[in-house]
């Protein structure tokens, strides 16, 4: 019997644990919307602001990714959103030091935006 409770209990916490990462993805998500929208019409007060709420978010979700203890079983998706997690706060971080002198006609930075983009799309996360 206790097998069987610590198996449901490890379903809750795995469970909880999904839900609380589609939401930190919506969440982080947004934020790359936000900085793709002020590259696209230039906005650098708006792109070091988006940046720095990618930044902090990315941070918060790795802090609170350590509060779960989900089960081997979703091992290679918890290290593919820490992975994302660790790209996303450093393009963040890279945008909100440089967005004052960032050259936001360069396409290599909006492609760069849009390709971590594509990371963060959770399907591809947890699907795999």
């Amino acid at each position: 019997m206790n097998d069987a409770n610590e198996t449901v209990a490890q379903s809750k916490e795995d469970v909880e644990y999904l839900k609380w990462m589609k939401g930190s993805l919506d969440v982080i998500h947004s934020d790359y919307a936000d900085i793709k929208q002020a590259l696209e019409v230039r906005d650098l007060v708006a792109l070091e602001r988006a940046a720095g709420n990618l930044t902090t978010h990315c941070r918060e979700s790795k802090e609170t990714m350590q509060s779960f203890s989900p089960s081997p079983g979703l091992q290679p998706v918890t290290e593919r959103y820490s992975q994302i997690l660790n790209q996303s706060c450093g393009l963040g971080t890279f945008l909100e030091d440089n967005a004052a002198t960032l050259n936001v006609t360069n396409e290599t930075t909006l492609q760069r935006v849009e390709k971590n983009m594509g990371f963060v799309n959770d399907s591809s996360i947890l699907n795999n």
